[in-house]
């Protein structure tokens, strides 16, 4: 017997191969379906990388812009005190802090503009991060290399003896390769996992902006109604979410 070695950029193969019987066609087709699986593991290895180095920043991103909400939140919040200071106000202090209502709103709608653009910023890195997680996901479900490999790999067991690869030794290299794709796999699953809970913590900062949105939708009808039942002082610009 002669030992075979390929260095693939995956992990090295190493099988035993006949000093009498030359490669024939199936031993060929053999190591052509067994390479496939190597490339299409190396490819995920790669892609999972890849979800790594986008998920790491975007994650501290989704940090940034919730800081950003809270901003937002506090000065919805001031306008809401300031809202219920006029409603309760004597009717000579109410047209004053009216104005200074009007340049509040001004100031929270301009806030929500600026936030709304970082939000818009993030979305498109988690989109981005999904489309990936979503191509990595739909690889692993798919075993169409798996079956080729297994039906090709029994037509040449079949025919063993007229092949030049040892079988048993191939057998070994096999769960070889099949123990170092399940460990590889396992960090995959860490990678995926720390992904998925990227995109989640994206999903409650967007489910809370909504949430501060309506508020501010909201209040800003509760502002209008002031001024109309107060001698207008200034017009009001509506509630900005974009």
């Amino acid at each position: 017997m002669a030992n075979k070695t390929i260095e693939h950029s995956f992990r090295k193969i190493s099988f035993d191969t006949s000093n009498v019987i030359s490669f024939t066609s199936d031993d060929e087709e053999l190591l052509a379906a067994y390479l496939k699986l190597h490339d299409a593991a190396i490819e995920q290895t790669e892609l999972a990388k890849k979800i790594m180095r986008t998920a790491d920043p975007v994650r501290k991103q989704t940090e940034e812009v919730r800081t950003k909400l809270d901003e937002v939140k506090e000065i919805i919040s001031a306008a809401s005190k300031l809202t219920d200071i006029i409603s309760s106000a004597v009717i000579n202090q109410k047209e004053a802090l009216l104005t200074e209502l009007s340049t509040h709103s001004e100031k929270v709608n301009e806030k929500i503009r600026e936030y709304h653009t970082h939000l818009e910023d993030l979305y498109a890195q988690i989109h981005t991060l999904e489309e990936m997680i979503n191509t990595f996901e739909e690889r692993e479900e798919d075993l169409t290399l798996h079956d080729e490999f297994q039906d090709i790999q029994s037509k040449h067991y079949n025919n063993y003896e007229n092949n030049s690869i040892d079988i048993v030794s191939f057998d070994d290299e096999e769960n070889r390769f099949r123990d170092y794709l399940s460990f590889r796999e396992k960090h995959h699953t860490s990678i995926i996992s720390f992904a998925d809970e990227t995109i989640n913590r994206y999903k409650l900062l967007s489910a809370e902006t909504t949430a501060q949105y309506d508020l501010w939708a909201e209040l800003f009808k509760r502002i209008l109604l002031l001024q109309q039942l107060i001698e207008p002082i200034s017009a009001l610009t509506g509630p900005c979410f974009n």
